[in-house]
Formats: structure tokens, C-alpha cells, sequence
């Protein structure tokens, strides 16, 4: 039997994973500040008209499943990142 193990979670810093990996291999989140080969920084968000997740107007079908971005950091530990959005 194992020993019951619990860990406080804040709900709201907790980001569904978008089943797509930057060119890092890193996992993106929802919440993630990415950056794209023009060194634009966005964060990942979920849009539920169209069902999907994206960064700013463009979603991860039509960008190279993330290829081409680079997460940097997140919403809930670096907000400041978006402030210097280019």
C-alpha cells in the first residue's frame, strides 16, 4: 500500500497542457509567455469560440504545432515578460 500524499494547488496558477511542445521540446501550458522566431512574446491562451488554444490571433494548428515558438516563462510567475511586449 502506498502512503497518501498530498500537495497544496493554487487553481487558479494551474494551466491545461495544450498537447504541443515548443522547439525546445518543452510542454506548452495555458498561461505560458512564448516568444516567436520575430521575438514577439505572447501568452498562450484558450479561446472557447473556437475551441482551441493560441497566442494572440494565430492557433496551434496553423503555426507549426509550436514549432516555432520558445516558452520563456509563465503568467503566474513572470508577468512582468508581457509587459515588454514587442
Amino acid at each position: 500500500m502506498y502512503p497518501e500524499f498530498w500537495v497544496a494547488v493554487d487553481r487558479n496558477t494551474v494551466g491545461q497542457y495544450t498537447g504541443i511542445k515548443d522547439k525546445n521540446g518543452r510542454k506548452i501550458y495555458e498561461g505560458d509567455i512564448v516568444k516567436n522566431e520575430y521575438g514577439k512574446v505572447m501568452e498562450v491562451q484558450y479561446d472557447p469560440r473556437s475551441v482551441a488554444f493560441g497566442v494572440g490571433d494565430y492557433y496551434f494548428g496553423t503555426i507549426g504545432s509550436g514549432k516555432i515558438l520558445e516558452v520563456i516563462g509563465n503568467i503566474f510567475e513572470d508577468k512582468q515578460l508581457l509587459e515588454g511586449r514587442q
